[in-house]
């Protein structure tokens, strides 16, 4: 009876470490992808930050240059970006932080919510807001 309990708590632990090791592969996989749509939009390369966005935000903004209007017409390039929060939740994460756009290098709040489709994040919102 001992060994059983023992191996049913070894067990449970396993499938515990599995679960977390899976939830951070997940937290960090989107948080680089959000970082890598940044690094695309920083260096103007809007066709591979179009790219990495999903269906339905593709037909939002049309086309990369569709982007690439929206970016620069609110002069919202990124300059330098922190994410201090990522929240994954089943299939969708949001990673959050702050963010210095423009060429008057203003500091606001920003948020890439990302999908997870055939697995691989894909960007389906941005936000930027004032500090």
């Amino acid at each position: 009876m001992k060994s059983y309990v023992s191996v049913i708590r070894v067990s449970f632990f396993l499938v515990m470490m599995l679960s977390l090791a899976a939830l951070a592969c997940s937290v960090s996989d989107s948080g680089s992808a959000a970082g890598d749509f940044m690094t695309a939009l920083k260096g103007g390369d809007y066709a591979k930050a179009y790219g990495m966005c999903g269906a339905d935000l593709q037909k939002e903004l049309g086309s990369s240059q569709g982007l690439q209007k929206f970016i620069e017409s609110g002069n919202f390039q990124p300059v330098s970006w922190n994410f201090t929060s990522t929240n994954v939740n089943n299939d969708r994460a949001e990673v959050s932080g702050e963010a210095v756009v423009g060429s008057d290098n203003r500091a606001m709040n920003i948020s890439v919510i990302l999908s997870n489709a055939s697995g691989s994040w894909q960007v389906i919102g941005f936000n930027l807001t004032k500090k």
